[in-house]
């Protein structure tokens, strides 16, 4: 199982914008440094660093190797360029989870950890990187609320005080100061061993985040005050800095004017860069740009990234997280769509995208046709960056833009692929019947947005016997009896809160909400649901399962995962529908599981392999047998890098992985399970003639046995493994009756002598 390769199967460039003004870009990038006249080095929140010796045509990972790739700053030492270090997780959110400082001793080519390596912990965000100018092996650095200090460059370190909420570091040769998200400044006079409270901007957690500039301009720092009702420059000198204190806080001097339509998009899009070279040139960054040469005086918005077709002004995309003047006349830009060179001496501005095959999308839910052979339909919901959508009907089978915001949700219609469904943030659902060929927006809204109620995140289910049944996330399950077209609520007694998992397989369908957890039967003759009951949490775990799989060899197995770190609850198995649960977490290591899946390999006798989507990659378990209890990494080459979706191919046998900072990636799975492992199994389909093939609904088959068998096992299986049926066929007994089975494409699996053999039918 751990012998094959992982392939990355795109996008590797950015998509068509299929003329969308906003239009998608490759992934957020946190920072972004100049290294040489064509070469830089980007972090990213979850996709690691990245660098390019050739203005941004070709981008290589560097940090695919190391565990948890979140990025918040990367800072290179000015009196020797090779030297370079990296603060780990997310300034901007705390879902990335940081390990420490890591450094490269090689210009960015190679990573190792330094002495500061952390245990990763929940919800706990890191800040920028912190470099004293005259001294660069001083540094400074608040990871997971603690500041963490050195004054050998990393070679030890020492702890200091919590700091909860930093964001900003700015250290500087007589003192160092971190701003946090409640809109306070902190100073340091002793390199980091003490802090004391210097500002505050008094308007508490999430209405406001300071960010200063990189550097001293003169005698003062400037620090930029990101409010939901403008933005604010302010600067202070050194001496009113060192003058402040506790009880006599700083007065920052208001610099200009306020951007009376700056959207900071809460706290997480502040940005501010002053010319060094002229320093009435200043660039404020939040969803959009806005630029002054007069000192902040006035101000132009100058990046448009919704309005830009009709302002005639630049667009970038939207949402930005760093900014540095390369010269007087560029300014280098990371963004939610990847990085950027703005050219500021210019009407309008001119805009190079330099993300190139940079791949760091983070997706959410990515969707498959089951009936591929050849890659040719994805669908997938990305943080930041909308939809990706890839069609043979749709631009010569290119990928394109959808429109979506945040992407979420994702499914493509098991017998028709041009019937797709592209989820927005708290619950939005649109449909598609084209496969979006007009354009971006060539879709239906069905579902709208309840941000009082809904999960950011939602999921939709495609019913996996009739497409014509649809099941979606929302403040509650909300489902369709009709393809898509409309949606409406489940009863009351189905009713779970805001839903955000929901899982179905034949007549059972399992619902996860904040409120509950319950598993009822589905009928899609009649469209109801029925049998509710709940599904109880295993014993000592005080929290409801993330994610759960209803097992397609059994209709009372489940397979269910615990959110969180903890090392001994992982994921659990119930033969009982629920009821009661087996843990089975064996020797998994203890990282965050975001998704288990069932993959089912063997004919009539249940086999199978669980596999587990964690925030280092996939896990595969050989069954849950007394002789199978390892827990093996699936495949190589694949980043250490959160996975968030699973989807198994049983028509090309190939298992799609949807990583939320690498985009999507594909394994062979053509495996066969018995007693003792996993082995190659290489799928031949010229011993066993099927006839007809294609057939029709309801007209039954005939098997043609090779000459030497007299005797065969078969069993039919639908498009995501579920076992339909099986029986025994001889040379004079060898008609399979189809009957009830509906239109679709399925795998006829036969077995002599324990040796396994498949055909593909199709029935019209």
């Amino acid at each position: 199982m751990n012998t094959k390769n992982w392939k990355q199967v795109g996008p590797t460039a950015r998509v068509d914008a299929h003329e969308y003004t906003a239009f998608p870009g490759m992934g957020r990038v946190n920072v972004v440094r100049k290294l040489g006249p064509t070469s830089y080095i980007a972090g990213t929140p979850q996709g690691g660093i990245w660098k390019t010796t050739d203005n941004g045509t070709n981008w290589l990972p560097k940090t695919d190797g190391i565990a948890l790739l979140g990025i918040s700053d990367i800072r290179v030492n000015p009196n020797d360029p090779m030297k370079m270090y990296a603060v780990t997780g997310d300034r901007e959110k705390n879902t990335a989870l940081s390990i420490g400082v890591i450094k490269s001793l090689d210009g960015g080519e190679t990573w190792d950890t330094t002495s500061l390596v952390v245990k990763p912990e929940l919800n706990k965000a890191t800040s920028n990187l912190g470099v004293k100018p005259n001294n660069p092996n001083h540094m400074l650095a608040v990871v997971q609320q603690n500041v963490y200090f050195t004054t050998d460059a990393w070679s030890t370190y020492t702890k200091g005080a919590n700091m909860q909420g930093g964001l900003d570091v700015l250290y500087l040769n007589d003192f160092i100061l971190i701003s946090d998200l409640f809109g306070r400044i902190f100073r340091s006079t002793d390199n980091g061993a003490n802090f004391i409270e210097i500002y505050n901007n008094d308007e508490g957690e999430g209405n406001i985040a300071l960010r200063f500039n990189s550097t001293l301009v003169g005698d003062d720092v400037y620090f930029l005050a990101g409010k939901k009702n403008g933005a604010i420059l302010y600067k202070a000198s050194i001496a009113q800095i060192m003058a402040a204190t506790e009880a006599n806080k700083l007065v920052g001097t208001k610099v200009g004017t306020t951007i009376p339509d700056y959207n900071p998009q809460g706290i997480y899009n502040v940005v501010l860069a002053i010319n060094p070279l002229a320093s009435n040139k200043i660039i404020v960054l939040g969803v959009d740009g806005y630029y002054s040469t007069d000192g902040a005086a006035t101000w132009s918005k100058k990046m448009d990234a919704y309005n830009s077709k009709t302002s005639g002004e630049t667009y970038v995309h939207p949402d930005h997280h760093f900014a540095e003047f390369m010269d007087d006349t560029t300014v280098l830009i990371g963004h939610d769509g990847g990085v950027s060179i703005v050219n500021v001496n210019t009407q309008p501005f001119r805009h190079t995208d330099i993300t190139g095959n940079m791949i760091i999308g983070q997706i959410y839910h990515g969707a498959i046709y089951n009936s591929d052979m050849n890659n040719e339909n994805f669908l997938l919901g990305l943080q930041d960056n909308d939809g990706f959508s890839k069609s043979p009907s749709t631009k010569s089978g290119n990928w394109v833009a959808v429109n979506a915001g945040d992407g979420t949700a994702a499914g493509i219609n098991h017998r028709n692929p041009l019937i797709r469904f592209m989820g927005g943030t708290h619950g939005t659902l649109y449909t598609t019947t084209t496969a979006y060929l007009a354009n971006y927006n060539d879709q239906t809204r069905v579902i709208a947005s309840d941000e009082n109620s809904a999960p950011f995140v939602c999921e939709v289910v495609i019913h996996d016997q009739n497409p014509d049944h649809v099941f979606a996330g929302h403040g509650e399950l909300k489902y369709s009896k009709d393809a898509g077209l409309t949606f409406q609520n489940v009863g009351q007694e189905l009713l779970v809160g805001p839903t955000d998992e929901v899982d179905q397989y034949a007549d059972r369908i399992a619902v996860i909400g904040k409120n509950g957890q319950k598993l009822a039967k589905y009928d899609t003759l009649a469209g109801t649901f029925s049998n509710v009951t709940n599904i109880v949490r295993p014993a000592g775990i005080s929290v409801n399962f993330n994610s759960i799989c209803l097992a397609s060899t059994s209709n009372t197995v489940i397979y269910a995962s615990i959110p969180g770190l903890d090392s001994v609850n992982k994921v659990f198995k119930s033969t009982d529908n629920g009821l009661t649960w087996t843990n089975i977490t064996f020797d998994l290591p203890n990282v965050i599981v975001r998704k288990v899946l069932n993959q089912v390999t063997g004919t009539a006798t249940f086999e199978e392999i669980i596999y587990v989507a964690t925030n280092v990659g996939v896990y595969g378990l050989i069954r849950e047998t007394e002789n199978s209890k390892k827990w093996i990494k699936v495949g190589k080459m694949f980043p250490n890098v959160t996975v968030y979706d699973l989807d198994i191919n049983y028509t090309a046998l190939k298992m799609y992985a949807s990583t939320h900072g690498r985009g999507l990636w594909e394994l062979d799975v053509n495996y066969s399970v018995n007693s003792t492992g996993i082995n190659d199994n290489k799928i031949s389909e010229d011993l066993f003639q099927v006839y007809p093939n294609p057939s029709t609904e309801n007209q039954s088959i005939q098997i043609g046995l090779p000459e030497e068998v007299d005797e065969a096992k078969y069993t039919l299986f639908n498009y995501v493994g579920g076992n339909l049926k099986s029986g025994n066929l001889t040379k004079s007994d060898n008609v399979i009756s189809m009957d009830g089975i509906v239109p679709g494409l399925y795998l006829l699996s036969f077995e002599v002598n324990k040796i396994k053999y498949c055909k593909k039918i199709v029935v019209q």
